[in-house]
């Protein structure tokens, strides 16, 4: 069995990139035309509420709240406070959300302009 930190320095990284990438990664490979398509609905909010998240996390990390130990982060700090792990923990997430969200308004037909094709269509089987 793999230690949370068996990773060093780069198990923050390892272990965020593990569970999210195949769910972001994954949303844009079966459904990159729609994702690419209404980005502009989407994409601001997402990248507003991940700097939102970061900036509220680097203000409890500066003022002493919380802390996220060197020993298992590569060093990097945005503004001398945020771990860039962080920094990606909540713009993955916001992505996540922003994206699961985007789809399942498309599915249930909540969207305007954009009717659910079937999921034959959707994966371009139809």
């Amino acid at each position: 069995m793999i230690e949370p930190a068996g990773f060093g320095p780069y198990s923050y990284f390892v272990w965020l990139l593990g569970w999210s990438l195949p769910i972001v990664l994954g949303q844009w490979v079966a459904f990159h035309g729609f994702l690419a398509r209404t980005a502009r609905r989407w994409l601001p909010p997402t990248v507003a509420l991940g700097l939102y998240f970061g900036t509220a996390d680097a203000i409890g990390i500066a003022s002493g709240v919380w802390r996220i130990g060197d020993a298992t982060t590569v060093g990097v700090r945005l503004f001398g406070v945020l771990p860039l792990e962080e920094a990606l923990f909540f713009l993955l997430t916001t992505f996540m959300v922003a994206q699961t969200t985007m789809l399942f308004l498309w599915r249930f037909g909540d969207l305007p302009g954009e009717p659910w094709r079937g999921w034959g269509r959707a994966f371009g089987r139809g």
